[in-house]
């Protein structure tokens, strides 16, 4: 259209049809602010910047719903916004069918989330009975989201799946809540984080190839290692671990986020650093002297090997070991210079660990069975009665 018959048009402009209007407003060749200029009939005002508002509609709720795809599928978003989505009608369930890398089986999780509930449970440490004697102390440390919850329900389902998981009765509600975490986890379903100051104690026995292993297992809350690091005030939790049982305890390292140099975790402690210094606070404190075993476990290992070690065929407990002398040499010199000065001279093992394929920090679609049976493995053998018996595999030991 050039300026002659544009302004043919716009002299001409309420003699023309509404559909040969939108037409020509369709394609560009003239705003609806000229048409006005040009004394169109109000009531074709009216409905020509009606249909170019739903049309401005459309194009953005198509925007936004790609964005909402892009974001599941770089795996950027929550279930909770996800859920929101849904509800509010920007994304269907078929879009995310056809449209995102979501499994069938986190849709149908995430569609049904509510009736399927995420275990928190909340029990200050005030709240816990006594630990029972005669047992092997079980303590996970780790900071926050390191997967310590995580990993804990991987080894209960990974007892009761194999029947090894003896029951106890001794505190009721630790029984309650390891029947939730192997519920959780068979639906597919992984632990909500422990809610800051709540404490969880299990107590349970592991059968062995040589009878029963007793464990009292402590679940501590991420944020009171990190005040433990920041010397926080944390007596009532070493009195109540201040016992004369033996002990194995499991350093929790999330090595995507350390491989990653903390940049989507800027508020995350280095491990490194943090690590060392709860080594040393329980070493003053003398748990030490009372501990058979320190595990170092490289949780989230499937990530750092598709990445950072992406083609390397070293077995996994070699690049487990290779990443934890890579990046947390100063704590393994740490834990070695202990060990010498202790009576007891306790194992120190590399354990490399994933639960398996996981999405949306939420859904595992298949549990590595292989990782929760091999650390499994290692507590059995390493705990209370287990005199000799076979050595167990999967993991690396420092002389």
């Amino acid at each position: 259209m050039n300026a002659i018959q544009k302004q043919q048009l716009l002299q001409n402009v309420n003699q023309i049809d509404l559909v040969v209007l939108k037409s020509i407003l369709d394609q560009g060749f003239i705003t609806l602010d000229e048409f006005k200029e040009a004394g169109l009939d109000y009531n074709k005002v009216e409905e020509l910047d009606s249909i170019n508002k739903i049309k401005e509609q459309v194009t953005f709720n198509a925007s936004e719903k790609q964005n909402v795809l892009n974001a599941i599928n770089n795996n950027q978003s929550t279930v909770d916004e996800i859920q929101m989505n849904l509800s509010n009608g920007i994304i269907t369930l078929a879009d995310l069918q056809q449209s995102t890398n979501l499994s069938p089986k986190s849709i149908q999780l995430l569609t049904n989330l509510n009736s399927a509930g995420r275990t928190t449970i909340f029990k200050r440490i005030e709240d816990l009975p006594p630990m029972e004697e005669g047992k092997t102390d079980v303590y996970f440390v780790g900071v926050p989201g390191s997967g310590k919850s995580t990993i804990l329900s991987g080894l209960l389902y990974m007892a009761h799946k194999k029947g090894l998981l003896l029951n106890n009765s001794h505190n009721q509600g630790g029984a309650q809540y390891q029947d939730l975490l192997i519920n959780d986890m068979r639906k597919g379903l992984l632990p909500a984080a422990t809610a800051s100051g709540s404490y969880n104690y299990i107590p349970l026995s592991l059968q062995g190839e040589d009878g029963a292993h007793p464990l009292n297992v402590v679940e501590v809350p991420g944020e009171n290692y990190n005040q433990m690091y920041n010397n926080g005030d944390v007596a009532s939790f070493l009195n109540y671990i201040n016992n004369d049982n033996k002990k194995i305890i499991i350093f929790v390292i999330d090595s995507l986020v350390h491989n990653e140099g903390y940049v989507n975790n800027a508020n995350q402690l280095d491990q490194s650093l943090v690590y060392a210094n709860i080594l040393e606070l329980f070493r003053s404190n003398q748990v030490l002297e009372k501990t058979d075993s320190v595990y170092i476990v490289v949780n989230k290992f499937d990530a750092i090997k598709n990445t950072r070690y992406f083609g390397d065929p070293r077995p996994d407990t070699e690049l487990a070991l290779d990443f934890v002398q890579d990046e947390f040499l100063a704590f393994i010199n740490n834990c070695k210079n202990a060990r010498e000065n202790s009576k007891n001279q306790f194992k120190i093992k590399i354990i490399p660990f994933s639960i398996g394929d996981v999405q949306l920090s939420t859904f595992v679609n298949y549990i590595n069975e292989e990782f929760c049976f091999n650390l499994l493995n290692n507590i059995i053998n390493d705990s209370f009665i287990q005199k000799g018996g076979k050595s167990s595999k999967g993991w690396r030991i420092f002389n």
